[in-house]
């Protein structure tokens, strides 16, 4: 009878110390969310600024391609020209 005693009150001990003060354990789990939702957040922001590279650099690129078929242009113009 006295392990049943001892086995219930070890029992209860622990149900207990599992329905304690459970701030820290949801504190975590809150902070584990915000810094999810900021990384996700960063995430975005860094494929938005990859966005703007890139079209940044196409349009530099259109630039470039541009220059080369004016300087082409040019030379056919001065070509026929000179026939």
């Amino acid at each position: 009878m006295k392990k049943i005693a001892l086995s219930l009150v070890a029992l209860s001990a622990l149900g207990l110390a599992a329905c304690g003060d459970n701030g820290a354990t949801n504190n975590a789990a809150g902070n584990t969310a915000e810094t999810s939702n900021e990384a996700n957040a960063d995430v975005n922001a860094a494929t938005t600024a990859q966005d703007v590279l890139d079209t940044m650099g196409n349009a530099a690129s259109d630039v470039g391609n541009f220059a080369e078929n004016t300087v082409d242009a040019t030379g056919n113009v001065i070509e026929d020209a000179t026939k």
